[in-house]
């Protein structure tokens, strides 16, 4: 089946994951995550790869990010740059060669809005669904911390949706702190783990609508390319009568 082509529109938050070869870690010293991390918000304000990161989770073999394109293809330059920067400074830290990265990373269009927070929540909960954190907040290679206050991290641009939730940025921690200390919706993450590696769009109906007319091609789950034609009117009239 051919690959998914990667979403080349700026404006719409984007959940991104680029995990190592054949599930090897990618991270194995506090050196690796702080290198990371370094890199990502030098990229991140570079022209070609400007993105605005919202929330992230390094794990031992993979990285997590939530963040919003300021060009069409903000995202593909921003994990290009990461990568070859990371590999090059992993490699000569830890005495190897070669590749570090699986083929592609995976990449999900997510509808600003409610869906966006739900992304938020599910980022910064992977440590805990992965047994490396009791709680989202303990664990120290992700934005949760930063989410509800707890640190000042230069990485993070809000995104305007999570300003709003609480009324401004100190009533959205507040709300979004009580949000994490919540059970997770195994439904909604099972979702989102799905159109995160199938390449889809997660949100409602009319967004998907929206960006299927916008881009020329589906975003739901199925078979890659154009979505199907609708029959005009007329046609569909034809049709049924003939029926």
């Amino acid at each position: 089946m051919p690959r998914r082509a990667r979403f080349r529109i700026a404006g719409y938050p984007q959940l991104v994951r680029q995990r190592g070869h054949n599930d090897k870690a990618i991270f194995v010293a506090r050196d690796d995550y702080k290198t990371y991390l370094a890199i990502l918000r030098d990229c991140a304000r570079e022209e070609d790869s400007a993105c605005d990161v919202h929330a992230y989770a390094l794990l031992p073999d993979s990285a997590t990010l939530l963040c919003t394109p300021k060009q069409p293809d903000g995202v593909g330059r921003l994990m290009q740059s990461i990568g070859r920067r990371y590999v090059q400074y992993f490699n000569s830290a830890h005495g190897r060669s070669g590749t570090l990265w699986n083929s592609r990373y995976h990449a999900a269009l997510i509808e600003p809005g409610g869906p966006t927070i739900g992304c938020y929540r599910h980022v910064d909960t992977l440590p805990v669904a992965a047994g490396m954190a009791r709680s989202a907040t303990e664990y120290a290679w992700s934005s949760a911390r930063a989410h509800v206050g707890h640190d000042q991290e230069r990485l993070i641009v809000h995104h305007e949706y999570f300003v709003s939730i609480g009324g401004g940025l100190l009533g959205s921690q507040r709300r979004y702190a009580a949000l994490l200390e919540q059970p997770a919706s195994q439904p909604n993450a099972r979702e989102i783990e799905s159109v995160l590696s199938g390449g889809l769009a997660y949100g409602g109906e009319a967004f998907k609508d929206r960006l299927e007319r916008q881009l020329g091609r589906s975003v739901r789950p199925g078979r890659p390319g154009r979505p199907p034609r609708r029959a005009p009117a007329a046609e569909t009239s034809q049709c049924q009568r003939a029926a």
